[in-house]
């Protein structure tokens, strides 16, 4: 997939008034079969259209697909560590360097971009479930809230640069934080009692 093709629709929404200039990309392969599922289905991508709101822009993009090897270069003779290699497809590579990111493997990923005042692309990821299209249309849902949510409390004078990606970024890290929180809270009754039976 060209990242050209990407620059070339962000650009006709770039200097939309009504547009915050900061996007989002869904990425996938067509190994993420029930986020393919997702997206091709109209009453889905209509729905996910709501989610996102009037003023945030997003596309979808599928990569080719990336996959595990055996690592080459030991001879009949040769005893090594076979550690398995992520091999990326040469037609992903455009769209990984605009976005810094390494590889395809940790697909598939919801994508938060802008570009700042000197116009170098600033990106935050979110995971994406793939676990079934139940659960892949739950994690996009509550990707976009969370984005769209951040978008509406900009102020529209702010919608145009890094500014409005900072506060959806900090939006994104909240998150994050809280769901980390969350986790500890839920294992301390298990470690209390864990703790418990040690003792006892």
């Amino acid at each position: 997939m060209s990242a050209q093709w990407l620059n070339d629709f962000v650009t006709q929404y770039r200097g939309d008034p009504d547009i915050v200039d900061v996007f989002g990309v869904i990425l996938y392969t067509d190994a993420h079969a029930n986020v393919k599922k997702l997206l091709s289905d109209p009453d889905y991508w209509k729905a996910l259209n709501e989610r996102s709101g009037p003023h945030w822009v997003v596309f979808a993009v599928r990569s080719a697909r990336g996959q595990w090897t055996s690592p080459r270069g030991f001879g009949e003779d040769t005893f090594g560590l076979m550690v398995p290699v992520w091999k990326e497809p040469r037609e992903n590579r455009e769209l990984l360097d605009l976005f810094e990111f390494e590889s395809t493997e940790h697909l598939p990923q919801m994508l938060v971009f802008a570009s700042n005042a000197k116009g170098h692309i600033l990106s935050r990821s979110m995971r994406v479930s793939d676990d079934s299209v139940d659960r892949a249309y739950q994690s996009l849902s509550e990707a976009m809230d969370l984005v769209a949510k951040a978008v509406s409390q900009v102020a529209p004078e702010h919608r145009q640069g890094a500014g409005a990606f900072g506060a959806i970024n900090a939006a994104i890290s909240g998150s994050e934080d809280w769901k980390r929180i969350k986790k500890v809270v839920s294992l301390i009754p298990w470690v209390s009692k864990l703790v418990g039976a040690v003792r006892g």
